[in-house]
């Protein structure tokens, strides 16, 4: 099982709209960034993420799997200047990616 897309394929972004104007855009690349919230014995995990949660259910009882939320640290380029607002944006790919929380520093 993969999250629908090859590895390196960017199936969205995060975006950092700061209070001066600045936007700034975060790839989210499959096997980088993100990584299929299925986790079965042979799918990789990301490798700019860690995993932040793991579960199962009837499903990934009966194929060996659990589930996985994961954890991606990107550092703030512009620490001095405040976060107005966040956008997370699909490129339309098969994947379906989703956001649980977000913090800014």
């Amino acid at each position: 099982m993969s999250p629908g897309a090859p590895k390196g394929t960017t199936i969205g972004y995060y975006a950092r709209n700061f209070a001066d104007g600045y936007r700034w855009e975060i790839p989210l690349r499959v096997g980088y960034e993100i990584a299929d919230w299925w986790n079965l014995p042979e799918e990789p995990e990301a490798s700019r993420a860690v995993v932040g949660w793991t579960g199962e259910n009837g499903n990934t009882r009966e194929r060996n799997a659990s589930l996985r939320l994961g954890i991606c640290t990107i550092v703030n380029p512009r620490p001095g200047v405040p976060v107005k607002s966040f956008d997370f944006t699909s490129t339309l790919t098969k994947a379906a990616p989703f956001v649980v929380a977000v913090t800014v520093e």
